[in-house]
């Protein structure tokens, strides 16, 4: 595994041209984000994901009501194809709603989920699968980055992926 924090914009490699996204990097993304089982997102980083960049809200209300919140914490993947590249989109399910607050536990087995999908999806061990996320459930649900930071180093630390954290 190849870990590296990067100030810069997690969406830096996506560019719109005429109403079409495209991927300009040659590495396969699995591009991650976290929210809440109740379907609910603001206007923070999910709205880019999910509705701005890969227009997939109706796959991923699907699929958070079809996995009823139990107390832990789980991983969608959804993927699109965008100028004839996969995409893969990682959602962490860390809390049960949007006024919530997650848990380092739940955040663990979020990411442990979002292993088993990539596994599943024969990405895990790939040297051209890029992991890339946000400072995951640090802005404001105010966890502490350097726990969040060394769960997620434990998680994939016998993978061959990089992980590209994004903040700016």
């Amino acid at each position: 595994m190849k870990y590296t924090e990067i100030q810069d914009d997690l969406f830096k490699h996506l560019i719109k041209d005429n109403n079409n996204w495209i991927y300009t990097k040659n590495d396969v993304p699995v591009y991650c984000h976290y929210i809440a089982n109740d379907g609910r997102w603001s206007t923070d980083i999910a709205t880019i994901f999910i509705d701005e960049t890969l227009n997939l809200r109706e796959e991923i209300l699907h699929m958070l009501n079809h996995h009823k919140w139990n107390g832990t914490g789980w991983c969608g993947m959804a993927s699109k194809i965008i100028s004839g590249k996969p995409i893969f989109i990682g959602s962490l399910v860390t809390k049960r709603s949007t006024s919530g607050k997650p848990s380092y536990e739940t955040i663990t087995e979020s990411l442990k989920s979002l292993r088993n999908s990539m596994e599943e999806s024969y990405l895990l061990d790939k040297d051209f699968v890029v992991l890339k996320m946000p400072k995951i459930d640090c802005g404001l649900d105010k966890l502490d980055w350097s726990i969040v930071s060394t769960l997620i180093k434990g998680v994939f630390s016998d993978t061959n992926i990089s992980i590209e954290i994004y903040y700016s």
